[in-house]
């Protein structure tokens, strides 16, 4: 199965949308103010997202289209 990148290093110069102070940074740069009570919750937890991915049986280099307002991080 795939892992996610656990270095905060990443290709491209793509923030880490799983650390929350790149990800409030990347809202507030473009004027984005989340609010719970729409239901408005970003996935940040890196342990969780492994279990997406493996229960998933998503592979390296396979494409992965995120539906929703989240911020995309498959």
């Amino acid at each position: 199965m795939a892992e996610i990148e656990q270095s905060s290093t990443q290709v491209d110069d793509e923030p880490d949308l799983t650390n929350i102070r790149e990800l409030r940074n990347l809202l507030y740069t473009h004027h984005m103010q989340p609010n719970k009570s729409f239901g408005q919750n970003f996935l940040i937890d890196r342990a969780t997202l492994q279990r997406i991915i493996e229960a998933a049986e998503i592979n390296a280099g396979e494409q992965v289209l995120e539906l929703g307002a989240g911020t995309q991080l498959c």
